[in-house]
């Protein structure tokens, strides 16, 4: 039973990369089609513009906010090391609070901080990776979406592989208006 929660979780995580993805790439086509209509290029074209004028935002973006994002994540970092100092003296002036912390320094307290620090670089690491493959999974939609879309309804049963073809259509325009909004 153990197993099959775990393989279930496994499953969906797995599931929503590919969903990130499929996301990421219809973005990305839909701002090819808006440069293919203005610009009257190939679809290839279009895409490779598409993806460099994003990145050219993106860039902008962190460019005008970045100095400000730094100066916040700092003061953010002083404000809860003031604030752990703070709540330390404070629960150091109460019986209850003073014997608290006396638990937690003598009761391997170095486990515990090692434990949390672990856990901590385990899912910056995890976001990392997951950020990775989210992005691997885009360009290959963006490259060549045919391929995977047709490689889907080839795993679909005989009878299902036309109606299968229709709803991917019907998720890829849907896709798109979500977009839109």
């Amino acid at each position: 039973m153990i197993i099959m929660l775990v393989l279930i979780k496994l499953i969906f995580s797995i599931l929503l990369l590919v969903l990130a993805g499929v996301l990421i790439s219809t973005y990305f086509h839909g701002c090819a089609n808006i440069t293919h209509k203005k610009l009257h290029h190939s679809k290839k074209w279009s895409i490779g513009i598409s993806i460099v004028i994003n990145i050219l935002l993106i860039i902008a973006f962190f460019c005008l906010v970045g100095a400000r994002l730094q100066q916040q994540a700092a003061e953010l970092s002083d404000t809860l090391l003031k604030t752990i100092v703070h709540l330390k003296s404070q629960m150091e002036q109460r019986p209850l609070g003073n014997k608290i912390l006396n638990f937690l320094e003598n009761s391997g307290n170095s486990q515990i901080n090692a434990s949390l620090v672990k856990n901590f670089f385990s899912s910056g690491f995890g976001i990392v990776n997951d950020l990775y493959i989210i992005v691997l999974l885009a360009a290959f939609f963006i490259a060549s979406p045919s391929i995977y879309r047709n490689g889907f309804i080839k795993l679909l049963p005989t009878s299902a592989k036309d109606m299968g073809g229709e709803i991917l259509v019907n998720l890829n325009k849907d896709f798109k208006k979500w977009l839109q909004g």
